[in-house]
């Protein structure tokens, strides 16, 4: 709950628990120190509460422009009447014979009336809610659940993406990643279980030489370790028991019979396979009790069981007196966090990652995942991610942060948008100012994608109806008058009016077949290769804006 990590934490007497995480092995006799209010959880929970405090509102264009267009209207609709009623009339006589208007009084009023009826106020009001609505409908319906439509706006601002670690830019559930036998080893153990291997079967239901001295079972030295630590594994409820049951099933492989079964907590498992006492746990308690003589070969097994990749998690499994082999597991990235991590940097986005996992395991998973050195932070509390998320902002970056756990709670509020997985439904979604119902980390490039494109169609409205009012004003107060004779009356100031908020609207609904049109372009490349997947998303605001900018 604290860590996020899927890796479990050994607890020994002294040490401090916080209440709300899972004991997975043996009874826990524990002394209470904080209750309610003072309890690490609530801590968290004041954290989000904080952070979602410091958010600012959004100050919006349309806002800050119509709050006082009405009135600048209104003055320009009097100085039209004015300068009609008084220099008007003498420094261009013509234009009143022009007009058609008998007299300079009733000139000077049909102008004051053009000028209100054509100024289009309602065009800069839905410059801004129409794109937001088309955007945030659009956004449900590709699995982006919004909490507000200003989120699109903040979204189209950000300047780098902060991914948590485990079971956001990784899976989240350990897998076998590596495995390692001691030579001879396996001989001499199928040996000894030969009838209780015999009677489970093989792998592949025949008994057959591979020349590993396994032939009574069929099974390679792998496979025989294997299936002698999902046996004993499959007694207990743990992280590894379930990775090493999923990879058993994968391979179909046949488990041995298991007696007498004992979980020792935060070591492994002891148990009795064809009467030999099996272990299956941390290399220090397998090799604490196996005699000094069978511990010559953990050296080779400590570099076998690990990898270029990362810190693994080692298993040691013995039978009898005899060290089989190790088992190194690790938790994987996801299979589009690559890519997505790709195409974001080529979007010019920065892109960091954020865990409470050991340093050296998250500037390894960073490496994996094509990540900075310097933008992987490890080691850190849920207050510490909130400190690294105020300290990037403090160096003038706008953020997103994307996340799935409680752990994560307080990062992703206090980041300018927050983006929680389906899978942190909980206090990570409720933090969240963006939940991806899809749980893909490509969602994360589709939700900024159409923020970027969002955010042009208001820019392009509001540049619109500006622009409208600009030429229409001056129009509508007889500017051609006095030149060309030419002069609007109320019913066509009127229609002006209506078409300038009609276009707005039309504008806005071109968003949908746009975006739709770009995100099928990106699924047909993709179909063909990863790298058009990178550089067709990382172009899909450029297309997205140009086709908008041809309307």
């Amino acid at each position: 709950m604290l860590t996020g990590e899927s890796v479990l934490v050994a607890k020994r007497t002294g040490l401090q628990v916080a209440g709300g995480c899972v004991v997975y092995e043996g009874p826990l006799t524990i002394k209470t120190t904080a209750t309610g209010a003072e309890s690490t959880l609530a801590g968290i929970g004041r954290l989000v509460a904080a952070a979602q405090s410091r958010e600012a509102p959004m100050q919006r264009v349309a806002d800050a422009v119509a709050g006082k267009f009405c009135y600048g209207v209104m003055a320009a609709s009097a100085a039209t009447f004015t300068f009609w009623q008084t220099l008007g009339q003498h420094l261009f006589p013509a234009a009143i014979v022009a007009s058609g208007s008998s007299s300079a009084l009733l000139l000077s009023i049909k102008l004051a009336v053009d000028v209100l009826v054509v100024a289009c106020p309602c065009a800069l009001g839905l410059a801004t809610p129409t794109a937001v609505l088309v955007g945030s409908s659009l956004g449900a319906t590709r699995g982006l659940l919004m909490r507000g439509g200003d989120v699109l706006e903040r979204v189209a601002g950000i300047s780098g993406v902060v991914f948590d670690k485990t079971g956001t830019l990784t899976e989240g559930k350990l897998r076998l990643a590596t495995t390692a036998v001691v030579p001879g080893a396996a001989a001499a153990v199928a040996e000894s279980l030969q009838a209780t291997l015999q009677n489970s079967g093989s792998s592949n239901g025949k008994q057959q030489s591979n020349g590993n001295g396994s032939a009574a079972t069929g099974d390679d030295g792998e496979g025989l370790l294997l299936r002698i630590a999902a046996a004993v594994e499959a007694s207990t409820r743990h992280p590894l028991a379930a990775a090493l049951a999923a990879e058993a099933s994968s391979r179909c492989l046949k488990l041995p019979a298991v007696t007498e079964a004992k979980t020792e907590p935060g070591s492994g498992v002891a148990a009795l396979v064809g009467g030999q006492r099996v272990l299956v746990g941390r290399p220090d308690w397998v090799l604490s009790q196996l005699p000094p003589t069978a511990t010559s070969a953990s050296p080779q097994l400590s570099q076998t069981t690990t990898d270029q990749a990362g810190k693994l998690t080692s298993v040691y499994v013995s039978v009898g007196d005899q060290l089989l082999g190790g088992l190194g597991f690790r938790d994987t990235l996801r299979p589009d966090a690559v890519e997505t991590v790709r195409t974001l940097q080529q979007m010019g986005l920065r892109v960091f990652l954020l865990s409470g996992d050991d340093t050296a395991t998250v500037k390894a998973v960073a490496a994996q995942a094509g990540i900075a050195a310097e933008d992987a932070y490890g080691s850190n509390t849920p207050r510490e991610k909130l400190e690294v998320i105020r300290r990037l902002q403090a160096s003038s970056m706008k953020l997103a942060m994307v996340g799935d756990g409680v752990n994560d709670a307080p990062a992703l509020a206090a980041a300018d948008v927050g983006i929680a997985l389906k899978g942190g439904l909980d206090a990570a979604g409720e933090a969240a100012s963006v939940v991806l119902m899809g749980d893909r980390l490509s969602q994360v490039v589709d939700c900024i994608t159409l923020g970027q494109a969002t955010l042009y169609k208001i820019k392009q409205n509001l540049a619109w109806a500006l622009m409208y009012n600009v030429v229409g004003i001056p129009l509508a107060a007889g500017a051609l008058l006095p030149s060309m004779g030419v002069a609007l009356n109320p019913s066509a100031a009127g229609g002006m009016m209506a078409f300038s908020s009609v276009a707005v609207v039309s504008n806005s609904l071109l968003l949908r077949a746009q975006y739709m049109a770009a995100a099928a372009r990106r699924h047909l490349r993709g179909s063909s290769g990863s790298s058009s997947i990178s550089a067709e998303a990382a172009g899909s605001h450029s297309e997205l804006t140009g086709a908008a900018g041809r309307v």
